[in-house]
């Protein structure tokens, strides 16, 4: 149980810093404002609370032996219902600050909104 919770965790570690690796550089931004930035740092912030608490529980559902009994059975509906409860979450939370359209995963590489344009980060050097 140990060792295989250690070498999903190593594979997403390297799955995260080849994504970091391979990003590129950013395009630039049609404007910047820091009331935006600051703004979806807040709003990058609630993701990472919320999705790191929801990835740890689900690993521990998925950990546990399944003994055939009902509380597994009810663990397993509860981890769907969180999962999906995190998918609302992140669709309504996930939104330019500007122009309120939804930023799948472009501005984790790129650091712009993909509707305006305006920098959600500071520009990198």
């Amino acid at each position: 149980m140990g060792m295989n919770l250690l070498l999903l965790v190593a594979i997403v570690v390297i799955v995260f810093v080849l994504a970091l690796a391979l990003r590129g550089k950013s395009p630039a931004p049609s404007s910047t404002e820091p009331s935006v930035i600051e703004a979806f740092r807040k709003e990058y912030r609630q993701q990472w609370l919320v999705s790191i608490p929801t990835a740890a529980f689900v690993l521990w559902v998925f950990e546990r032996p399944s003994s055939g009994g009902a509380l597994h059975g009810l663990l397993l509906v509860t981890a769907a219902a969180v999962v999906a409860g995190v998918g609302l979450f992140t669709y309504r939370n996930w939104r330019c600050p500007k122009c309120g359209a939804y930023l799948g995963r472009h501005p984790l590489y790129t650091g712009t909104c993909p509707n305006c344009g305006t920098a959600l980060r500071e520009p990198r050097a």
